[in-house]
């Protein structure tokens, strides 16, 4: 497991006496592990000491928070699946609700355009999405007075 080496420091101040120093060391490619109950725990180098701490709780919420174990009950996933299937599920319809929408608004927006005169464009704008002007303040700005 070790290897005895041997240095010798050249860099003295003193240069008449170069001493030599003598010292243990552990290999590099040393690896060891441990086992508990299925667990192997392997690690670079040399396991000294290992502590086992064990908390002692029916709670399932330490299980999960271990990773080891799920922190809800059949029932309480489910009803959390149910809960964001429906959310996607109204995202999907408010989507398609909001295409389906655009589309009129830019059919709409098409008819009155191929109209030629403003007041039956303004007209038809204000039938088909409400009041914006009334008829006379339309008149107003089209035929301003003098």
């Amino acid at each position: 497991m070790q290897k005895k080496s041997q240095k010798t420091i050249t860099d003295c101040a003193d240069a008449t006496s170069i001493p030599s120093i003598v010292y243990w060391r552990k290999r590099k490619d040393l690896v060891d592990s441990y086992t508990s109950g299925g667990l192997v725990i392997t690690v670079p180098g040399i396991i000294t000491s290992v502590q086992s701490h064990i908390l002692k709780t029916d709670s399932v919420i330490v299980d999960a928070l271990l990773g080891q174990g799920e922190a809800l009950d059949c029932y309480n996933m489910r009803l959390q699946e149910e809960a964001s299937r429906a959310a996607e599920l109204r995202n999907s319809r408010y989507e398609a609700e909001t295409s389906q929408e655009a589309a009129k608004i830019t059919a709409a927006l098409a008819t009155i355009a191929a109209i030629t005169d403003p007041v039956l464009q303004a007209d038809a704008y204000k039938k088909m999405f409400g009041s914006c002007c009334s008829m006379d303040e339309l008149n107003l700005i089209l035929n301003p007075a003098p």
